[in-house]
């Protein structure tokens, strides 16, 4: 089923859609592993559920079209498989919506994807697709229901919220169905985008994304990364190694708890999107 169908029919219910998204790590997955994860999720009655390539830049997505098809396939559950378009050129693409359609997926979320470790927005590798944006036009011509990223705390190379708006437009007037946005931990940043989105137009579904510690060690990863700069330490630079040791400290304890208000407070308001980790 099409990720905008399930839009339309929760509206016409009146109901807020609630959807899981599954991380595939770096390197080796198994389908059985992927099958009892997604197994227990689908249990829940989600909406649908997404798949991630793997993170980092890695460009590693090879289990994410099997995975898509596995959760549809056999659990009955609307799939959308992720795809990144950062280094890739138009035959690279092809050959990926050739994969996506063997594998009977249906919907897809369009990002650019994160740089290779290392590399900067100065140099970052040779690309046919600069954004996003310019990768949906592509999807959607060869019939698949497209979603893309929002950034309601903005993003690592875009810090105006008002600039990141007009961002999500173009990728609306490109074909986006529907909008996921990064994850975010004070509700009003969501509301204030919002209104912004609201304001320039955009009419399609945007998603929230709430995301629980899952480890120590992610939980280090999440805060030392530059994708999430400006989510929860904007002055990371300035902070000492003890003050980060002491944000990982704090939200591994009140992590789940804060999701839980979260989605308490957010639940009426809009389309709640969910993280799970394998």
């Amino acid at each position: 089923m099409r990720v905008d169908e399930v839009f339309k029919q929760a509206a016409s219910q009146g109901t807020a859609p609630v959807s899981f998204e599954m991380f595939p790590p770096k390197g080796e997955l198994t389908l059985d592993t992927a099958r009892e994860v997604a197994g227990n999720l689908c249990k829940l009655s989600p909406s649908f559920v997404s798949v991630t390539c793997s993170a980092g830049g890695s460009g590693n997505g090879a289990t994410t079209a099997p995975i898509a098809h596995m959760i549809t396939s056999e659990f009955d559950t609307p799939s959308v498989a992720h795809l990144t378009c950062v280094g890739r050129t138009h035959a690279d693409i092809a050959a990926k919506i050739d994969e996506y359609r063997t594998a009977g997926v249906e919907n897809i979320l369009a990002l650019r994807g994160d740089l290779p470790a290392g590399a900067t927005e100065d140099d970052k590798p040779a690309s046919d697709y600069a954004y996003a944006r310019d990768l949906i036009p592509e999807l959607v011509g060869a019939g698949f229901c497209v979603g893309a990223a929002a950034y309601p705390e903005g993003h690592i190379a875009c810090e105006d919220l008002n600039l990141s708006v007009e961002h999500l437009k173009q990728k609306q007037d490109a074909g986006a169905s529907f909008f996921v946005t990064q994850l975010f931990f004070d509700n009003e940043c969501f509301y204030r985008f919002r209104e912004l989105a609201d304001k320039a137009g955009i009419t399609v579904p945007i998603t929230a994304g709430i995301m629980p510690a899952a480890s120590y060690r992610y939980v280090t990863r999440l805060l030392l990364s530059s994708s999430f700069l400006l989510i929860l330490i904007p002055n990371r630079t300035a902070l000492s190694t003890a003050a980060i040791a002491s944000l990982i400290l704090f939200y591994l304890v009140f992590s789940y708890k804060k999701c839980v208000i979260q989605c308490h407070c957010q639940i009426t308001k809009f389309i709640l999107w969910v993280f799970s980790r394998l």
